[in-house]
């Protein structure tokens, strides 16, 4: 089981026992991992883009 199920299955605890606090930081942590996740891919995404129109931009031949 990945470690983001492991954390919803004990908020989903945290929250029938009634520990709100403890239920609270367990999502927040969820969250900002899933976050984290997205940007890493956003950044691979903005990086190769980058790299493309630098490339496209360097193998033009020059005008004489």
């Amino acid at each position: 089981m990945s470690d983001t199920n492991q954390s919803l299955e004990k908020a989903v605890d945290a929250i029938s026992n009634g520990d709100r606090a403890t239920a609270i930081d367990l999502l927040n942590d969820v969250m900002l991992a899933k976050s984290s996740e997205v940007i890493d891919t956003y950044k691979q995404v903005v990086a190769q883009t980058m790299y493309d129109e630098i490339m496209d931009n360097t193998t033009e031949e020059p005008e004489e």
